[in-house]
């Protein structure tokens, strides 16, 4: 197999652009055009995975006015049947058009009694007004924000995480 057979191979991927270098279309790759590297490239994980999410996006387009790209994660797929993020993949793609929940939510939108869900916006405005610090009421019982975990070290081999002012939080262990 030489380099001409492996780029018509990928056909809609692979291109020559000048007779020096060859791009792939999906990633934006770069390599020379020698048959070892572009061999290389094409059996790896970088190519194998823009070409499942390639064929995803494609398989999405089908749903189109049901499955969109996530606002709030690119990477990700959002359904607005069933309200439902799932990550932007081939296999992923197919389980959830194939599913029951998202074929019964389908034959209820087009038979007119569905519901169409919007996406919520997470901007980080929204995320300022949920406090720092202890959730807010009597101080015995104040809870540690969890979300900025910056003041909070684990021990290894320690079941309890320390704080910085010397107070312990006990861990839950999963089972």
């Amino acid at each position: 197999m030489d380099l001409q057979e492996i780029i018509s191979d990928h056909k809609g991927f692979l291109e020559v652009p000048n007779g020096e270098r060859v791009v792939c279309k999906l990633t934006g790759h770069s390599l020379p055009a020698r048959k070892e590297a572009v061999l290389s490239y094409v059996n790896g994980k970088e190519f194998k995975k823009a070409i499942d999410k390639f064929e995803a996006e494609k398989l999405a387009s089908a749903h189109s006015e049901y499955i969109q790209t996530s606002k709030n994660i690119p990477d990700t797929f959002f359904c607005t049947l069933t309200n439902r993020i799932f990550a932007k993949t081939l296999s992923n793609v197919r389980k959830h058009t194939a599913g029951k929940r998202f074929l019964a939510a389908k034959e209820a939108v087009e038979s007119g009694g569905g519901v169409i869900f919007q996406e919520p916006d997470v901007s980080e405005d929204e995320n300022e007004d949920m406090g720092s610090g202890a959730v807010e009421g009597n101080d015995k019982h104040a809870v540690p924000d969890v979300r900025n975990a910056s003041n909070i070290r684990m021990n290894a081999g320690d079941n309890k995480r320390k704080q910085d002012d010397g107070h312990s939080i006990p861990v839950k262990k999963a089972k």
